[in-house]
């Protein structure tokens, strides 16, 4: 750590400024377009060329080996110019001598500006620009937007001045240039470890002009509320200059939500640092905060100054960053999903309209709240039509800045790709956004951006998996008229003439439902012009009751809802009704024209494709648990248990029901056409006897410990007859392509379809 003391004085050493005299011009120059020459040295203590003493305050400038220059600024009315005197040192040198060539009789009595602008051509380097005209400066224009932070490289935005008197000596002019060169601008020293920006109302600007105005030459500073400082080597003892704000309190920001605040505002000609001792210094403390953003529900946004108004996101739904790709959603669907496909898409197929601030829909309404919705594509156009295209990367994200020719602002969109099935394709070349527009039942619209510059609007099929950028406000006027939405619910309770079925109308889409039920036909899709039920006229709930069925026939159902957009249609379900059946003690048999009639459910079971209950063999009721040691006829001498009061069919139905026989279940077997099939979409066996009528097994699987093995792949159920060994029992069991008989353990669960004679 340097001594505070040593600090200072070569922080305060002055430079003495020797006279600079116009030499006499060449013999045959004219008073008219002659020029002088004019040589101003100014000596030099060569300890200033080393690490924290070479800053510039109250006259103690970072001066580089190389080259150097000072501007002379001369508010001349008829011929205003700014004159350019050049330097060039060594590291041993002991002066400073800068030379120029004025034009001659343009300086005359009275005072001028010098002027330094930081080491800003050296190495062939330009930091400044200068404007000229006929080979005369007029103005100077620079930045401090991007800073190093490194102390070697401070002295490219050193801005600092002192006034010359210019005295007449006999027939020459004489500058004498006294005092010091004061700062114009600040410098902190900060920690700037792993801090690459720097914003906030302590930078009040970056950009700077020395240009002429009413007579006099003016330094000014374009002030702007968005300027920032980017910091490309940030130590934790760095340097960075800052134009003055005079405000009472300003605060300097970095992009790792630290602050700075300087109490009084900043000034000119002072360096910032943490005052520890007189002896010692260290870098300014940061401080933690909370960045104030432009935010709708916790989400940015950026205002493009567009005609409509519209405020557009600054990320993805699903992403923390702009570069982010986010979550990829199916159109109109608000939830990812491991797969993309047609079969599972919510809105494939279905008649819409525009669905921008639908929350059953609008996945940027659905998870960013109200206030939020997915852009139509008119306002995906006004953003491209008001947009200037710069292909850039952020963090290693190929994407596009589409900057504002409004106001500036910008946003980023990441060039994200879509998902076909389980596949992300085309990442990093092609980005694909929604719209809220769809074009027909399976398309919708999206604008698609390249990484060659180039943007189309483009329909996609609504199974795909694209990303969504959300907007808010605008000329939005409310939601357009949408068609209801409903489901089918379950069809049970099915018999030979009838079954029970209904559905949800989950929306209305702000249109009332004038009408909703149910359509049937042995045709698929059917519409409201097939049989249909009318079953009230709200959203929520509803059950229809389906009658004047033909006995044993498939037959395609779906709810409906009726409003003012049209009628919509639930997800088609299809049925088998039963053959014509006839019930013994309240529950149905259906005659295969087999031995024994089949009872059309399991036992606990109030429609054929329920599982019902599990038993383990030779019980009558269920377990919790289903192991050997609370098996009641586990390792027990058993005999054929039909009918009695280990046959859970004949205690639970009464009535004649019992468990079939072995040879019953071989009958039913080998006489039988088994089909694998699903009812009601749960899956199982259909199985058509010797005269055409059927039952249906549901694949219920079994029941071991307390978890469900095979469920929707294999069925297994008991018949009453024991094995020899007194820990098995007889059984049926099938899957999608195999069936046959067999054996198990008395304690697992499984079920039992009765039968009766």
């Amino acid at each position: 750590m340097k001594k505070f003391t040593a600090i200072m004085m070569a922080l305060m050493m002055v430079l003495t400024l020797t006279q600079c005299k116009p030499d006499k011009g060449n013999e045959g120059d004219t008073p008219n377009g002659s020029k002088v020459k004019v040589s101003c040295v100014i000596p030099m203590n060569k300890n200033t060329r080393s690490e924290f003493d070479n800053l510039m305050t109250d006259g103690s400038i970072k001066w580089s080996a190389g080259t150097e220059r000072i501007y002379l600024a001369i508010p001349n009315e008829t011929n205003p110019q700014i004159v350019e005197l050049t330097a060039f040192t060594t590291v041993e040198s002991n002066i400073l001598l800068f030379e120029g060539e004025v034009e001659a009789g343009l300086l005359t009595a009275g005072e001028y500006e010098v002027w330094y602008l930081g080491n800003s051509k050296e190495s062939g380097n330009s930091y400044i620009t200068e404007e000229i005209e006929d080979e005369v400066i007029k103005s100077i224009s620079g930045s401090i937007a991007n800073q190093s932070g490194d102390l070697d490289d401070l002295g490219y935005h050193h801005i600092a001045m002192t006034t010359v008197t210019a005295e007449t000596e006999g027939e020459e002019v004489v500058l004498s240039l006294n005092g010091t060169l004061k700062n114009k601008i600040a410098i902190a020293h900060l920690d700037l470890e792993g801090i690459t920006n720097l914003k906030g109302n302590a930078i009040v600007g970056t950009e700077y002009a020395l240009q002429y105005n009413n007579g006099a030459f003016e330094f000014a500073v374009t002030e702007d509320a968005s300027a920032n400082i980017n910091v490309t080597e940030g130590t934790t003892a760095s340097y960075v200059v800052l134009f003055p704000n005079s405000t009472a309190n300003v605060d300097l920001k970095s992009n790792t939500s630290k602050m700075v605040t300087f109490e009084g505002g900043v000034e000119a000609n002072k360096i910032y640092y943490k005052h520890v001792s007189d002896m010692e210094y260290y870098p300014l403390a940061w401080e933690d905060y909370e960045e104030e953003t432009n935010t709708i529900n916790g989400h940015e946004y950026v205002d493009l100054g567009l005609p409509s108004g519209l405020l557009w996101a600054t990320c993805n739904v699903g992403a923390n960053a702009p570069e982010a790709y986010g979550n990829y959603y199916a159109w109109g669907e608000t939830e990812t999903k491991s797969e993309y496909t047609e079969e599972n898409s919510v809105t494939y197929g279905r008649q819409m309209n525009d669905i921008s601030g639908n929350a059953q829909f609008d996945a940027a309404t659905a998870n960013w709240g109200d206030g939020w919705r997915m852009p139509t594509t008119d306002e995906q156009f006004e953003l491209m039509c008001y947009c200037d295209v710069e292909l850039t990367s952020i963090n290693g994200v190929d994407g596009w800045k589409l900057t504002s020719n409004k106001n500036g602002n910008y946003i980023f969109l990441p060039l994200t790709g879509f998902i076909s099935e389980e596949l992300l394709t085309r990442e990093g070349w092609m980005g694909h956004f929604w719209s809220s527009t769809p074009t027909n039942s399976e398309l919708a619209r999206q604008l698609d951006i390249n990484d060659i510059g180039e943007f189309s609007f483009a329909r996609y099929g609504r199974c795909y998996g694209l990303t969504i950028r959300p907007v808010s406000g605008g000329n939005f006027t409310g939601l357009s008229a949408q068609y209801a939405f409903v489901e089918t619910s379950e069809v049970k309770e099915i018999t030979s003439s009838s079954a029970v079925c209904g559905g949800n109308v989950t929306t209305d889409n702000g249109s009332t439902v004038t009408a909703k039920g149910v359509c049937w036909s042995t045709n698929q899709n059917p519409t409201v012009e097939d049989n249909k039920t009318t079953d009230g006229s709200s959203v929520g709930n509803f059950t229809s009751n389906l009658s004047n069925l033909e006995p044993n026939t498939i037959y395609y159902v779906r709810a409906y809802a009726t409003n003012a957009a049209g009628t919509s249609y639930g997800e088609t379900i299809s049925f088998t009704t039963l053959a014509q059946t006839n019930t013994i003690n309240g529950h149905e048999y259906v005659d295969l024209g087999l031995s024994v009639k089949w009872a059309t459910c399991n036992v606990g079971a109030n429609s054929p494709e329920e599982y019902g209950d599990y038993f383990a063999w030779g019980e009558v009721e269920t377990n919790d648990e289903y192991i050997d040691a609370n098996c009641q006829t586990y390792d027990k001498e058993m005999g054929l248990i039909g009918g009695t009061e280990y046959d859970a069919a004949t205690v639970n139905w009464k009535g004649g029901w019992r468990m079939p026989k072995y040879g019953e279940l071989e009958e039913l077997i080998n006489r039988c056409t088994w089909e694998w099939t699903t009812q009601n979409g749960i899956y199982g066996n259909k199985v058509i006897g010797p005269n055409g009528n059927s039952i249906f097994l549901p694949a219920a699987g079994m029941m071991q410990n307390s978890s469900n093995y095979y469920k929707d792949s294999t069925g297994y159920y008991w018949c009453d007859s024991p094995k020899a060994d007194d820990y098995f029992a007889c059984r049926i069991w099938f899957s999608s392509s195999k069936k046959g008989l067999g054996s198990d353990r008395r304690y697992i669960g499984q079920s039992i379809r009765p039968v009766i004679d």
